[in-house]
């Protein structure tokens, strides 16, 4: 650290050294980018190994969060674009349904490993693959996926539920955004409670939507008020004004004068 640095200058003082040294040679070059190609090249040949080793080595690759296939699949994404030239949805939908087969090839224990892994591509790419199913006009591969999912999924219920609205599937969405309401004590920070909301209107239970949202909005007030670091605040702030936004976009006719009715800031910061 910066003591290290400071002994390494006292000492050449002390030991009598007076050329000015140029320490710059002594850094380490800046790496280079890895070519595409070569991204490509090297994760397809893991993912043949997922698809064709032994059981215990495709478990390792496609289960452990230290796997360079779950840790290296955005940059293959992004390099596969490049390199197909095909725009990034297509790249990410080729790369998630192999993905998705390989795992599926697994053992019972080790596909279930797999497919509940945090890190694993098949929940953080989930919403944006949803997303370019949607765009290409398959909607009806979503809802298959979704009961493939559930059963495995032990906290899904955020991402399958955002997935039901997208393809407007709004009674499944709502008990998935229910069931992520009653499971969770901070339900107010979750941005699905907005989109829970927005059934609720949809469905004509406009009543139940403004409260949930106002109780959303008065219970993120009382956690900036009582949190001690900033950082917090801002995030939960970031929280309020979702919810907020929501509220003035569905009701604009009652705009921010009823929230102020039921002691909702325009701003929850203090």
């Amino acid at each position: 650290g910066k003591y290290r640095v400071l002994d390494l200058h006292v000492g050449h003082r002390l030991l009598g050294f007076t050329a000015t040294i140029d320490r710059k040679r002594f850094l380490a070059p800046p790496q280079s980018k890895r070519d595409p190609r070569q991204v490509v090249e090297t994760y397809e040949l893991l993912f043949m190994e997922a698809e064709s080793g032994d059981q215990p080595r495709r478990k390792k690759l496609l289960g452990d969060w230290k796997s360079p296939i779950l840790k290296h699949f955005e940059r293959y994404v992004d390099s596969k674009s490049v390199v197909g030239g095909n725009g990034r949805a297509e790249a990410l939908v080729a790369a998630y349904e192999r993905y998705l087969r390989a795992v599926r090839n697994l053992d019972d224990e080790s596909k279930k490993k797999a497919l509940d892994e945090m890190r694993s591509p098949l929940k953080e790419h989930f919403i944006a693959y949803v997303d370019a199913l949607v765009a290409a006009n398959r909607p009806h591969e979503i809802e298959t996926l979704l009961g493939f999912f559930d059963p495995v999924w032990e906290h899904g219920s955020r991402l399958l539920g955002t997935a039901a609205y997208k393809i407007r599937k709004y009674d499944l969405a709502e008990q998935y955004f229910l069931n992520l309401k009653d499971g969770l004590d901070d339900y107010c920070r979750s941005e699905e409670m907005s989109l829970l909301a927005e059934i609720w209107v949809k469905k004509g239970k406009t009543s139940d939507a403004q409260e949930l949202l106002v109780d959303c909005l008065k219970r993120l007030q009382v956690m900036i008020d009582e949190s001690k670091y900033s950082s917090d605040q801002q995030m939960h702030e970031s929280e309020f004004q979702h919810h907020r936004g929501t509220f003035l976009r569905l009701f604009p006719s009652l705009g921010q004068a009823e929230l102020s009715k039921h002691g909702v800031r325009e701003s929850a910061l203090p």
